[in-house]
């Protein structure tokens, strides 16, 4: 089942926290989806946001709450 995740991250260069939502089916998956879809190709294999949390968002039916 897919969920979605939010991803924090700092910009190295800020000290501002930024956020993003990822369609994913484990935190693992978001977080690759996150890092491909933020780098500069294969000549940068250091990413440029340092990640401080990914967690799952829930939706409709399937919240716990």
């Amino acid at each position: 089942m897919s969920m979605v995740y939010r991803i924090r991250y700092k910009e190295p260069k800020s000290a501002a926290e930024a956020e993003v939502l990822v369609q994913a089916n484990s935190p693992t998956e978001a977080l690759v989806k996150f890092r491909h879809s933020h780098s500069d190709g294969i000549d940068s294999p250091q990413p440029k946001e340092l990640v401080t949390s990914v967690y799952a968002e829930y939706y409709g039916d399937d919240s716990p709450w």
